[in-house]
């Protein structure tokens, strides 16, 4: 930023030059910390002088003529945002249910958030400039708005944010039901405009991610398998078939599968309880979780006569809609 200082009588008239030797000098406030300003006499009675603020905001130009300070010294100087940089800016995630306060800053191809499948997760686009100075944007600056990709759908998939005209930045919501394979993350991509623009690249450099995990477990979903040798087959209900057919007192091994409302699987130990019956009007067993897994041992004490035994599964005290399961005993 340059500036232009020029010397004067006390009556306002300009001296045209600076035939008296005087010593001219310039500081520049920026940031609390004062910093001195080349000068240079031009011989006409004006003095240039420059610097390069790149701390965006309200600042003091201060000029001293033999070390003493005019009048019309401070001045200030008002430093806008420079030009969008997208690699510079941010993205930033929270739950919906939590507020912006607790809102986590998005990093290249580190997961930023985690979230339960079904659960709204809301993205907040935060524009700088190249010296991380924040720009408050507006739908019609030559940005053309904002645009994301969720879930690695193709570029003509984008679908556009939504802008926040109260804190100046793009907002957009996700809400995703599956569970992806590995370690669960999807990858979010982006972009100010309407389309992909690999000139100028994603927003914050790169695509980011996020953690999906199994939302908490459904009765109307979750299932049984028989763990016998070599066979894992699922148990068909008791109304169509035996599960298995055995001799009595034989040990019966069994598997329950927790798996949420949207078809996920659960990797991980419920906070719900989860039951077993041996007959409808058995009392009810917990089963243990190992490591997430639920197993139930029917022992061969309890199958020692020869008959038709009927398996409820509960999950929090509501039956498995994939049961009761059937055990023939001969």
């Amino acid at each position: 930023t340059y500036f232009l200082a020029e010397l004067v009588d006390e009556w306002g008239n300009p001296l045209n030059s600076n035939e008296n030797g005087l010593l001219v000098s310039a500081t520049v406030v920026i940031d609390g910390q004062e910093e001195t300003a080349p000068i240079t006499d031009r011989g006409d009675g004006t003095f240039l002088f420059a610097r390069t603020i790149k701390i965006a905001g309200e600042h003091d130009v201060r000029v001293f003529v033999d070390n003493e300070e005019p009048e019309t010294s401070p001045f200030k100087v008002q430093i806008v945002a420079g030009s969008l940089q997208p690699s510079a800016s941010v993205v930033r995630a929270f739950r919906h249910d939590s507020g912006a306060e607790f809102a986590k800053e998005c990093a290249t191809r580190v997961s930023c958030i985690t979230v339960a499948a079904g659960e709204l997760v809301q993205f907040q686009v935060l524009a700088y400039d190249e010296y991380q100075n924040r720009r408050y944007q507006n739908p019609s600056d030559s940005t053309g708005g904002c645009s994301f990709r969720v879930g690695g759908a193709s570029t003509d998939e984008l679908s556009v944010a939504r802008f926040d005209a109260d804190d100046g930045t793009y907002v957009f919501n996700a809400s995703l039901t599956a569970v992806p394979a590995g370690a669960g993350l999807t990858y979010v991509d982006v972009w100010f405009g309407a389309v992909a623009d690999s000139t100028n690249g994603t927003v914050g450099g790169g695509s980011f991610a996020l953690t999906v995990t199994a939302a908490e477990a459904s009765a109307e979903r979750s299932y049984i398998t028989l763990l016998w040798e070599v066979d894992s087959s699922v148990c068909p209900l008791a109304s169509d078939r035996a599960c298995v057919t055995v001799d009595a007192a034989s040990d019966v091994n069994f598997q329950v599968h927790l798996v949420d409302a949207f078809g996920n699987e659960l990797t991980r130990a419920t906070s719900l309880p989860v039951t077993y019956s041996l007959g409808d009007d058995a009392s009810r067993i917990e089963v243990p979780s190992v490591s997430g897994r639920y197993s139930i041992v029917v022992r061969g004490a309890a199958l020692e006569v020869a008959g038709e035994y009927s398996i409820g599964v509960y999950l929090d005290g509501n039956a498995l809609a994939a049961g009761p399961v059937r055990i023939d005993v001969v």
